[in-house]
């Protein structure tokens, strides 16, 4: 996938892990939209629900975030809630494209898409994922030959493995 391509839709309606929760202050910056690193903290929050919540956390406990896409479609304000809903949009069988759909009561949307790699936990390196977890990735997905390629190629090292690719707020 480029930058300049759509992230992948949701396969089917109902498919994915849901959550929800309120907005809270600390998660805004000084005009009431939600901060940028407030959305990274939420993928991660929905991450851990899901790996708690399915078998994941016994049969694959350990990933690391390669890379993420944020696309910020409408801007999230406080005070609102956000549901996000998170799903397997492409898969090998030691790593996986996780979307993260952030929507809330008033309008906003936020689309994200992560690199996730399992992790072993007794050498640290990229491991094959189990079958039980193929198995659980692979009902939201019909790609099985996810491939690494960067996105940024120039010869400069981005500053963060983060991608804002539009209308995302400044830091404050």
């Amino acid at each position: 996938m480029s930058l300049d391509q759509p992230l992948a839709p949701l396969p089917q309606e109902g498919m994915g892990f849901a959550s929800a929760w309120p907005v809270r202050a600390g998660d805004v910056d000084p005009y009431d939209r939600l901060r940028f690193d407030s959305v990274a903290r939420y993928l991660q929050d929905i991450a851990w629900e899901q790996l708690h919540q399915t078998a994941l956390h016994r049969t694959d406990p350990v990933w690391i975030v390669r890379r993420t896409v944020i696309d910020v479609v409408r801007p999230i304000q406080w005070p609102d809630r956000v549901r996000l809903l998170r799903w397997c949009s492409s898969m090998s069988t030691r790593w996986t494209n996780m979307r993260v759909r952030i929507t809330s009561g008033n309008g906003g949307l936020i689309e994200t898409e992560g690199f996730w790699i399992n992790i072993s936990e007794t050498n640290n390196m990229p491991t094959r994922i189990s079958d039980e977890g193929l198995s659980y990735l692979a009902q939201t997905t019909q790609e099985h030959r996810l491939r690494w390629r960067p996105y940024l190629t120039d010869a400069t090292p981005p500053e963060s493995d983060i991608i804002c690719r539009s209308r995302c707020a400044p830091p404050i």
